[in-house]
């Protein structure tokens, strides 16, 4: 499974469409099997959602996604994990374990934020 974190300097973005890259995590279980870092390639309408699908991302995690972008990304199936603030390693770390509000039935969870420590 490949799962992107929006992020900034390591730490999960406050905002998907204004983070500064996005980290894609390899994974098999409950494994990191590699990570990647790619530089955000800018903003603009619509992007984003075509951008990380062509990534073949199963799952984004970030601290807050909009409505339509959400929307364009769940119509592709991925999943989209929000209210999430802290190390992007272990917010993926905490999705695999399920420890995070989300599942990968395509269902967005947010609201109050999850700190991970």
């Amino acid at each position: 499974m490949k799962i992107v974190v929006a992020s900034d300097s390591g730490q999960v973005a406050c905002q998907l469409a204004r983070c500064t890259d996005f980290q894609l995590f390899y994974t098999d279980g409950l494994r990191i099997l590699r990570e990647e870092t790619l530089v955000n390639p800018g903003l603009n309408a619509g992007f984003l959602p075509n951008y990380l699908s062509g990534l073949d991302a199963h799952v984004v995690i970030a601290g807050s996604v909009s409505h339509p972008c959400t929307q364009l990304l769940e119509a592709w199936s991925i999943s989209v994990v929000t209210g999430i603030q802290g190390d992007s390693r272990e917010a993926v770390h905490h999705f695999l374990t399920g420890q995070l509000p989300a599942d990968l039935s395509g269902h967005r969870k947010s609201g109050r934020q999850t700190a991970i420590r």
